[in-house]
């Protein structure tokens, strides 16, 4: 069984008590931050059914909820991958480090299909550090995991450059064959 624990301090938050003045859009926020499908990295995947089925709210109500948490910049949602990713997880979900934790992070972070989800948590955990100084065990544990994230693509993008010399582009393929023609030529 999974738990999760969410810091009371949600509700201190500005965007939750300024931005998000629709009560229902704040328990769709609070599901995604608990519902059974999350992970501890805050990148996870969950269909438009699903979040139907958890939330007992249809799916346009839903994709309606997620666009107004979208504009608001508290998630990212890919349609094709269909992952998400909750920007404040680590804030409000992740209350200390240990060797279990970084295993766990990393773990999921190699299941993550849309890499650009973890490029943008990055961006958003350096938000908070750059905002939220005052905070200081709070941003040592932020850095600590968006370190981690960008460990995790950094690991990911060698492996494209690999395939990329075992198969040539299509413009160096092209290149190849004319530097062929040309010496057939001389």
């Amino acid at each position: 069984m999974i738990n999760r624990k969410i810091d009371v301090d949600i509700w201190k938050d500005k965007k939750m008590r300024k931005d998000i003045s629709n009560l229902r859009v704040r328990y769709f926020w609070l599901f995604l931050l608990t519902c059974p499908l999350s992970t501890t990295c805050g990148i996870f995947k969950i269909t438009f059914d699903e979040m139907s089925f958890y939330t007992d709210l249809d799916i346009d109500e839903c994709k309606q909820y997620l666009m107004t948490l979208h504009d608001l910049n508290l998630i990212e949602y890919n349609t094709e991958t269909e992952e998400i990713a909750i920007f404040n997880y680590p804030k409000y979900n992740i209350y200390g480090w240990t060797d279990q934790v970084s295993m766990l992070l990393k773990k999921e972070l190699m299941a993550v299909h849309d890499q650009n989800l973890v490029r943008l948590m990055c961006k958003a955990m350096q938000r908070f550090i750059d905002t939220h100084q005052k905070e200081k065990f709070k941003c040592e544990l932020i850095y600590r995991i968006m370190k981690l994230y960008e460990t995790s693509l950094e690991e990911r993008e060698p492996k494209k450059e690999k395939q990329k010399e075992i198969m040539p582009s299509w413009e160096e393929m092209i290149t190849e064959l004319g530097e062929g023609d040309r010496k057939n030529e001389l």
